[in-house]
């Protein structure tokens, strides 16, 4: 029976959100104020509320082992966390999980102030019920979603696959060796239903990766209700477009 079925996705599972304050085209972005429903907040703040809706009882953060700042400010806030190697990100993620005991992990990252919660359970759904080693949903405005992997095509990256692009960018190994690794990406039909019912052509762009992202977040951030969704973002692009247009020409690196 799988892990779903015999309800052991919450002991199993961990959400583990990867967090620095070196970031080079922005410098502490995750600690960068946002303003929602007159509560001010940082960026790392707002992610880590958002997902504990979820229910899942593990949400870490992945961080460098030399970042005294981030590392301050997560004990001041009583966050969980787990420090490891600042240049292999995916060897923390590795002994997060193997300190965490856990066979299923939930990327998440710290400039994704938009990460939607609602997309949590049933990624991991689609990658225990496909039997994957990894899957995400697509056609989603950039930041809001997340993708599961387990901690087995993790550790078998390593063994396989150690140039510095793998160890920085957690699953790119998977991604890239179709004949090694199975993984899947499908469109979350809620949204391409809602998309095409408004006939909405171009989707936001809701990543923090530049000053221009965090000038239109600020704006957008106060134009929504502290509970919000996607769906509510979408509809407020809809109405108020303009307010989105600041960082559309930011161009994201791919790999």
């Amino acid at each position: 029976m799988s892990i779903w079925g015999n309800h052991k996705i919450d002991s199993k599972t961990a959400i583990l959100i990867q967090a620095r304050t070196t970031s080079q085209r922005l410098p502490r972005k995750v600690l960068l104020p946002l303003s929602l429903e007159e509560q001010t907040k940082t960026v790392i703040e707002w992610i880590y509320e958002r997902l504990k809706k979820t229910l899942l009882s593990k949400i870490y953060f992945v961080i460098p082992e030399d970042d005294q700042d981030l590392i301050d400010f997560l004990k001041e806030k009583n966050f969980p966390f787990f420090c490891g190697p600042l240049e292999d990100v995916r060897k923390r993620y590795i002994l997060a999980a193997e300190y965490l005991n856990v066979e299923i992990i939930v990327r998440a990252t710290a400039d994704n102030p938009f990460v939607e919660p609602l997309l949590v359970l049933p990624t991991i759904q689609e990658l225990v019920e496909q039997g994957l080693d990894l899957f995400s949903f697509m056609g989603l405005p950039l930041g809001v979603s997340v993708e599961a992997f387990t901690l087995k095509a993790l550790k078998k990256g390593e063994e396989k696959f150690n140039d510095d692009i793998y160890k920085e960018h957690v699953s790119l190994h998977i991604k890239k060796n179709p004949n090694l690794f199975r993984f899947n990406h499908k469109e979350y039909k809620p949204f391409i239903k809602y998309i095409n019912k408004k006939n909405i052509n171009i989707l936001p762009r809701l990543t923090l990766d530049q000053q221009e992202d965090y000038e239109v977040f600020k704006n957008v951030y106060k134009k929504l209700k502290k509970d919000f969704s996607v769906f509510d973002v979408m509809g407020l692009f809809v109405r108020e477009p303009e307010i989105f247009l600041g960082n559309m020409h930011v161009q994201q690196r791919k790999f």
